[in-house]
């Protein structure tokens, strides 16, 4: 019991330091040995928690985009789509208002692992009358990681020339597509999500990102 304690304790310690030293560094230029040595851990305990430096800098960015999405009043709506849409234009305004963020994500999508988050296609699923098979729905996950990463990179650069609506309506548009998502219901959602966005205040803190509705 007290070893596993340990453990957990040790994994925090790790999470914790690379959190902190990824926000303030970028992804590249964070070591995995700084994390190390900032956490006062040791390599061993490194690569038993985590398979790599991708691997727990995945962890972290996942894990972010659920915090927000648990901590603010998203989970109330009962309509889907219009839920998983607030929560993709949530994630663009977090990545156009802050430059750090931005820079990880962008750092953090160049590598060739492919993370994908299941919630995507549970919805996408749900929300069309198509049937798609597993050949064509393999093919789907293909082209929306290309499209979601390729995005996070390209966009790094470009917060001059394209704003965060710009690219969240760019994404969603061409994921519902994939999906075949009828064009009415997903005009009704752009709409939607962007108008509860609206309503919404966004508190970014580091990778911590609060958003609640006013009112």
């Amino acid at each position: 019991m007290a070893r596993h304690k340990a453990g957990v304790e040790t994994k925090e310690k790790i999470y914790n330091t690379a959190e902190i030293l990824f926000y303030e560094n970028g992804y590249v230029d964070t070591k995995v040995t700084d994390i190390i040595d900032r956490s006062r851990t040791n390599k061993g305990s490194f690569y038993h928690h985590f398979e790599n430096k991708a691997d727990l800098g995945f962890s972290i960015f996942l894990d972010s985009v659920e915090e927000h999405y648990r901590s603010s009043q998203i989970l109330e709506l009962e309509d889907s789509l219009v839920k998983f849409s607030l929560e993709i234009t949530i994630f663009w305004y977090t990545y156009f208002q802050d430059a750090k963020l931005r820079r990880f994500s962008s750092e953090l999508n160049s590598n060739d692992i492919i993370y994908e988050h299941d919630r995507v296609y549970e919805v996408c699923l749900e929300n069309t009358n198509k049937k798609i098979d597993d050949k064509e729905f393999s093919l789907i996950r293909v082209a929306n990681v290309a499209l979601y990463k390729q995005l996070t990179i390209y966009f790094y650069d470009q917060t001059q020339r394209y704003n965060f609506i710009e690219a969240r309506n760019f994404y969603l548009k061409n994921l519902f597509e994939l999906f075949a998502i009828p064009h009415k219901r997903r005009e009704y959602v752009l709409k939607e999500s962007l108008r509860l966005f609206e309503t919404m205040d966004i508190v970014i803190h580091g990778f911590k990102v609060v958003a609640t509705i006013r009112g």
